[in-house]
């Protein structure tokens, strides 16, 4: 049995032991699960590339947006 299967099978409480028992497990948290995702595909209707080189623009530009947080005083 590996060292990962024994933290897996004490996780789930199928041993007596429990994660503080052990050495170095209670020292780290578990790690976020992040959902960045996008669900609703509807989204990118009528955005894909295909679309955008059928306007038959003469020139265009790239453009950025940055997001801070409500109570940040920092100007972008």
């Amino acid at each position: 049995m590996s060292v990962r299967t024994i933290y897996t099978y004490i996780d789930k409480g199928l041993f007596s032991a429990r994660n503080v028992d052990l050495k170095r497990k209670p020292k780290f948290k578990p790690r976020k699960c992040h959902k960045t995702q996008i669900t609703d595909r509807s989204v990118f209707v009528n955005r894909t590339y295909p679309d955008f080189q059928s306007l038959d623009l003469e020139y265009f530009a790239e453009m950025d947006t940055v997001h801070s947080s409500r109570e940040s005083k920092r100007l972008c």
